[in-house]
C-alpha cells in the first residue's frame, strides 16, 4: 500500500491548521511539512547568534526572532512558502502578527536532517526576497559560517571560521566566529 497523498491546503487553511498543531510545520507548495525538534547543541549556536544580534537590532529599530516565527514569502515559484528560521532580523513596518515578510538577515543553524533544505530550497527562496541582505548558514560542530551577502544586485558567498569577524550591514553588527561558541560545551 502506497503512503497517501499529500493534503494541500491554501495558506489560510494553513495557518488555521498551524495554530492548533501541537508541532511546527513550514508550507511549501501547497503541504505542510513537520519541523523536526533541533538537538541541544542547535539550540545552543542559535541563542548564542541570537544574543549576539539582538541589542543591535533593537538599537536600529528592529525586530529580532528565534526560531519559532514565521516568515512567508509569496511568489516564489508562483507559490506562497512559510518558513521558521533559526534567526531572522526585519526592520521594514510590518503590520502582520502571524509572520514577517522582509527581513534583511536569515540564519539556519544546520543540521543532519536539515543541510539539503536550508542550503538548496531555502537558499533559492530565500535570496528572491527583496529586502534580505545577509543569508548565514551555520555548522554548529565545525565552528564554519556560510555568508550569502547581497552586493548591488548580486549575491557573494563568502566563508567564516575561527578567528574570523562577520561584518553584517543589518544589523549593524561584527560577528566574532569564537565568540559565537565561546560558551558553548565541546562537540
Amino acid at each position: 500500500m502506497s503512503p497517501p497523498a499529500p493534503l494541500h491546503l491554501s495558506v489560510e487553511e494553513y495557518l488555521t491548521f498551524e495554530s492548533g498543531a501541537p508541532i511546527r510545520h513550514e508550507f511549501v507548495g501547497g503541504v505542510a511539512h513537520a519541523v523536526s525538534g533541533a538537538t541541544l547543541r542547535h539550540n545552543l549556536v542559535a541563542g548564542a547568534l541570537f544574543s549576539a544580534l539582538r541589542s543591535p537590532a533593537l538599537r536600529s529599530g528592529c525586530r529580532p526572532y528565534l526560531e519559532g516565527a514565521k516568515l512567508r514569502i509569496d511568489g516564489v515559484e508562483g507559490s506562497t512558502r512559510v518558513y521558521y528560521p533559526d534567526v531572522m532580523v526585519a526592520c521594514e513596518p510590518s503590520s502582520e502578527e502571524r509572520w514577517e515578510n522582509a527581513p534583511c538577515l536569515l540564519v539556519e543553524v544546520l543540521s543532519p536532517s536539515t543541510t539539503v533544505v536550508d542550503r538548496r530550497e531555502k537558499l533559492g527562496a530565500y535570496l528572491q526576497i527583496g529586502s534580505l541582505e545577509t543569508y548565514l548558514l551555520v555548522d554548529p560542530h565545525s565552528y564554519f559560517i556560510e555568508a550569502h551577502e547581497r552586493v548591488g544586485r548580486s549575491w557573494v558567498s563568502c566563508s567564516y571560521g575561527p578567528g574570523d569577524v562577520i561584518a553584517l550591514a543589518c544589523p549593524d553588527v561584527a560577528l566574532a566566529v569564537d565568540e559565537l561558541w565561546a560558551d558553548l560545551p565541546e562537540t
